[in-house]
């Protein structure tokens, strides 16, 4: 399925040095449609020194949708529907946080 031409795209990627426990990172990018006159922009740029490559591909899916509330003014019913879900924390194999 082709992709939207008048509509906003974010992509994000984390990832993770010798996973797990290695020097990490994560990235966000807002891709305007042509019409808006606008350049991509980065919107999450993010590392640390020891994580994992699941946290940090989810911390920039969690950025891109707190950059959009934040754009908005709003949370879209997509986001609210996903926050309204019971919470739970992830853990990694030794059970922290």
């Amino acid at each position: 399925m082709p992709l939207d031409p008048r509509a906003v795209h974010i992509y994000t990627d984390g990832s993770c040095y010798r996973n797990p426990g290695g020097s990490s990172g994560c990235a966000a990018i807002v891709q305007y449609p042509e019409h808006l006159g606008r350049s991509d922009e980065q919107i999450v740029d993010f590392g640390c020194s020891e994580s994992s490559n699941n946290r940090m591909e989810l911390l920039a899916c969690i950025q891109a949708l707190n950059w959009i509330r934040t754009v908005l003014g709003s949370e879209p019913p997509l986001i609210q529907a996903g926050t309204s879900m019971k919470s739970f924390a992830y853990r990694d194999s030794t059970a922290e946080l």
